[in-house]
């Protein structure tokens, strides 16, 4: 009887040595799994959906801080065709480049910032170099947008046109603003601002983005 009691103990040891072995293994496997997926390349995990093309961008150095949008044109949130437009940059307005990269069409992308007049959001995006040109001398005077409004200059405050404007007092703005012209009328300039304020001021008062 007592042998039968040893053989019994053993067997299940036994069994309880083997569960704990297979539990282990098992858990050791899905432990190696999870790091093989966290750890695969990101273009694998692109390539694992076949409606979303891998994205390739080949930074590179750039020699323009500055560049011309001529025509309106979208900012994009990848350097790719197609992708989400973050907002409308208006024609001849000079945007400012952060970065540059060569992407899978080829072509020369620029990650631009440019002002936003109403919601401080989607600053930042991008365009493609060929729907843009250098900002020189030659074509300052073509910008509309931004235009620098510094803290003492006379104004008159309107959104319509300058005779209306001109009924109303000539104020004096009391802190740097920007704005982009949309009229140019008797050696003033119509100029729309943040938060949707305009103003009317002299040509000679307006000052373009810095060519560098």
């Amino acid at each position: 009887m007592r042998g039968k009691k040893i053989w019994v103990t053993m067997v299940f040891m036994i069994l309880l040595v083997l569960g704990s072995y297979v539990y282990f293994r098992h858990s050791i496997l899905k432990s190696d799994q999870q790091q093989a997926d966290n750890s695969a390349p990101k273009s694998d995990l692109v390539k694992r959906n076949p409606d979303v093309e891998p994205l390739s961008m080949q930074y590179m150095s750039y020699e323009y801080k500055n560049r011309l949008v001529i025509n309106q044109l979208p900012m994009l949130a990848l350097p790719r065709e197609g992708e989400e437009v973050l907002r409308a940059i208006g024609p001849y307005t000079v945007v400012k480049v952060e970065d540059a990269v060569v992407s899978n069409d080829g072509k020369v992308w620029l990650y631009v910032f440019i002002n936003c007049y109403d919601t401080p959001i989607n600053m930042k995006g991008w365009i493609k170099e060929d729907d843009t040109v250098a900002y020189t001398k030659e074509n300052q005077a073509q910008v509309l947008g931004d235009i620098t409004i510094k803290a003492g200059t006379p104004y008159y405050e309107s959104c319509d046109d300058l005779e209306t404007a001109m009924k109303g007092p000539q104020l004096i703005q009391d802190h740097d603003t920007i704005g982009y012209i949309y009229m140019r009328k008797d050696g003033y300039l119509g100029l729309n601002c943040p938060g949707g304020e305009g103003m009317w001021v002299k040509v000679q008062y307006a000052q373009y983005p810095p060519i560098e």
